[in-house]
């Protein structure tokens, strides 16, 4: 790094060198040394920063005018010319674009007005050099300013790029356990009711009964398990998959062929608690055939969880209410149970941050509270959620 700190003072040294032999210039005497030094003194500081190398070379200019004003030789404007553009060019390179067009405007006027001053032949000729040589210079360095500027502002833009992909992998991550947790967690739940229930019950055919169910639980897990794993290795899907719904927008235009499979996960539910010892009440309203794609896969899922919550948190002695109701303007899937006074399984709570999210993207809602002794959980959203979910990610209505 010195080595490079000091090429401007080597570079003076070597321009100076031919002016120590020149006769025009007293060296005997301290107005000599200044005469001969004050040209190359922008050179020395420049290698302490562009700031003082541009400063010092107005300096110089200046004086070298000052000098041409009181009847002092032309020698010293020759000398000035070389030195200048380099100040110049590693000056408008290095500093702000705007500080760089400055020095270069301030030393054409004072390079300019050396003939006025003295309009001697070579100081005219020195003077037109010397112009044309900033203008050159200062346009190079200007350019290669503002290359060094887009290069710079490429490597943010890919930082930045960078760290947006980081972000969308761990919001995906953050998906994928959700997907993980809607898959497993209902499923996983029934087995380890049905198994607690079978080491209480001394009946065989109920306990074959039970075990029956626990099979069924375990191959629909793994059935699950199969799908997303065949989603994520298609690296050709489009989107357009059950799994994607929640970040696709769907027009709600009438009828929709997908609402069977919406009441046939309602009634797999059902049966599920059933199963499990729970008497469950399930009650659909409205057509449900009307609520749009996006937003029958987000109660889908929402189903399997409030399913999943009565198996952890209700007593199984009383009624659940699982009720599907389809309005005007919204749709709302809720659960109605006596909540369990001992100690449930254990909850990670995801089932709620999956809720509590899809509600978020979609505009709607999330209810969760104690009703005169009866745990209400309700998930209810806009039929219109498809529009709101196209404005939050920012289209035109």
């Amino acid at each position: 790094v010195w080595s490079t700190t000091a090429l401007p003072g080597v570079a003076g040294v070597i321009l100076m060198a031919p002016d120590l032999a020149a006769p025009e210039i007293d060296r005997s005497t301290l107005a000599g040394w200044a005469q001969l030094l004050t040209p190359y003194l922008p050179l020395v500081a420049l290698m302490f920063g562009a700031v003082p190398g541009a400063i010092t070379l107005l300096f110089s200019m200046a004086m070298l005018l000052i000098h041409l004003a009181t009847a002092g030789g032309a020698y010293n404007v020759a000398q000035l010319p070389f030195p200048a553009i380099i100040v110049i060019a590693l000056s408008t390179y290095l500093l702000p674009r705007r500080i760089g067009l400055a020095l270069a405007s301030a030393a054409t006027v004072l390079g300019a007005m050396a003939p006025l001053v003295r309009p001697d032949p070579l100081v005219v000729s020195t003077s037109i050099l010397e112009i044309v040589l900033i203008a050159l210079f200062s346009g190079v360095g200007l350019a290669l300013n503002a290359y060094s500027q887009r290069h710079a502002q490429s490597i943010r833009t890919i930082e930045a790029l960078e760290a947006h992909q980081q972000a969308i992998r761990g919001e995906e991550r953050l998906r994928l356990a959700h997907e993980l947790h809607d898959i497993i967690a209902h499923d996983v739940t029934i087995i380890t009711m049905q198994a607690r229930r079978a080491a209480l019950i001394d009946d065989p055919a109920k306990t074959a009964q039970i075990i029956e169910g626990i099979g069924e639980s375990a191959q629909q897990a793994l059935n699950d398990l199969r799908g997303l794993v065949l989603l994520l290795k298609d690296d050709s899907a489009d989107g357009n998959t059950e799994n994607d719904d929640l970040l696709e927008s769907a027009d709600r235009s009438g009828e929709t062929t997908g609402a069977a499979g919406l009441i046939h996960d309602v009634d797999s539910i059902t049966d599920a608690l059933t199963r499990a010892g729970f008497a469950v009440a399930l009650i659909v309203e409205g057509e449900v055939g009307m609520v749009p794609a996006n937003l029958r896969q987000a109660i889908r899922r929402t189903v399997r969880e409030l399913g999943t919550n009565v198996l952890k948190h209700a007593v199984p002695s009383q009624p659940v209410i699982l009720k599907l109701v389809v309005g005007d303007d919204r749709v709302s899937v809720s659960t109605l149970n006596k909540p369990a006074t001992t100690k449930p399984i254990s909850s990670s709570l995801t089932g709620i941050e999956a809720m509590r999210a899809r509600s978020d993207w979609l505009g709607g809602e999330v209810t969760s509270e104690l009703q005169d002794g009866l745990w209400f959980s309700e998930f209810s959203l806009p039929l219109d959620g498809a529009h709101m979910l196209k404005l939050r990610n920012g289209d035109t209505p």
